[in-house]
């Protein structure tokens, strides 16, 4: 089990959750731990703590607006799988 007693105590102190994110991140925490991270000190669900990374990594879009991008890419694979 993870301890992310510091962070526990720094979201106590009023850091947000897309500042423990980043400093996860700079502490060397691989992505599967900051998700867990922010899970379990902030109480998120899977989707929710997945939205804070898309957000504190500043790409400036809901998780949702950052998925629609992803929607014509993923469309020209399919139609490029489809001519084989």
């Amino acid at each position: 089990m993870d301890d992310f007693a510091k962070y526990m105590r720094m979201s106590a102190n009023g850091k947000t959750a897309e500042e423990l994110y980043l400093l996860a991140k700079t502490n060397g925490l691989d992505f599967a731990s900051r998700i867990r991270m922010l899970r379990q000190v902030f109480s998120l669900s899977l989707i929710e703590a997945k939205e804070i990374t898309v957000i504190a990594d500043k790409l400036g879009v809901s998780l949702e607006d950052y998925q629609e991008k992803l929607i014509p890419g993923l469309k020209k694979v399919l139609e490029d799988e489809e001519d084989f």
